[in-house]
């Protein structure tokens, strides 16, 4: 376990140093193993810290989180193109928070980028709402299905944008849409309760898997891949309906990360699967 350059400044306890916790062996109520990292779950009182974090400032301890470096002459426009804001005109030497989506328009994280300089940035990407809660304190038996529900509570929001955006450019298949949504609700619903019974760990071992999967199929899909040239229509349409629904849930994801590649894999167009799924996304979160 290593020993963050803020350790000494913020170890509010006397009786034991950093030696001290190495030699317990075990994590305890205030001090969490974070990427390796001993570190503070809160600094006294989780929930003033919260209302600081909230409504004024408060100390965090970055050190654990992983790092992105982004440099060379066409850095600050691959972020522009990247994130869901303007960041190559920002001031230099700031730090900037920032989001980025999935492929239907639902957020998929959330970070703080620093800009150095005009051609160097730092992207601190986390699984933010994860990380979030357990840094605040909030330690709970429940924790990632706290993450998943407000991750999809998210996803109502910008579901809905993405939706109306994409319908207004007439990229939308409702037909598919409309024949789709019973079944992906209905998954949808039971992801639900099959998540409510299952322990953090095993949901976090869930989402690492499926996301595998599905970066797996990123790196290496080929897009003239071809299942079918329809879309599924009754019996098969009721299997792969719940299925997305489902295993989106377990994720806390919108619709296009499964969706897409289901749709395009049947014959439909990259960019009216996209549309399509972003209403998939707002059945799922709902």
């Amino acid at each position: 376990m290593k020993k963050s350059a803020f350790f000494d400044f913020l170890n509010r306890r006397t009786d034991l140093d950093f030696s001290g916790f190495l030699n317990k062996g075990k994590e305890d109520q205030d001090y969490i193993n974070w990427n390796d990292f001993l570190l503070p779950s809160h600094y006294g009182n989780p929930e003033q810290e919260y209302r600081a974090i909230r409504n004024e400032s408060a100390i965090f301890d970055v050190s654990p989180i992983r790092k992105i470096r982004i440099s060379g002459p066409g850095a600050g426009r691959l972020l522009d193109y990247t994130l869901t804001r303007p960041v190559s005109g920002s001031p230099c030497m700031r730090g900037i928070y920032v989001a980025f989506c999935n492929a239907d328009g639902s957020l998929k994280d959330d970070s703080i980028l620093y800009k150095f300089s005009e051609n160097d940035y730092l992207l601190m990407p986390v699984p933010a709402f994860y990380y979030a809660f357990t840094t605040l304190g909030y330690a709970h038996q429940d924790l990632m299905q706290i993450c998943l529900a407000t991750s999809l509570a998210t996803i109502v929001v910008t579901s809905l944008r993405s939706l109306s955006a994409h319908n207004k450019r007439g990229g939308v298949d409702w037909d598919v849409l409309r024949t789709w949504a019973p079944g992906i609700m209905i998954g949808a619903l039971v992801s639900v309760a099959f998540a409510a019974q299952l322990r953090s760990s095993t949901l976090q071992w869930i989402f690492g898997g499926l996301g595998m999967c599905i970066g797996l199929y990123m790196a290496f899909g080929k897009t003239e891949w071809r299942v079918a040239d329809d879309m599924p229509t009754g019996v098969r349409r009721a299997i792969y309906a719940p299925l997305v629904g489902f295993f989106s849930v377990l994720m806390g994801i919108g619709g296009g990360s499964l969706g897409v590649p289901t749709m395009t894999l049947h014959g439909m167009t990259i960019h009216r699967a996209v549309a399509t799924s972003s209403g998939f996304g707002l059945l799922i979160a709902v």
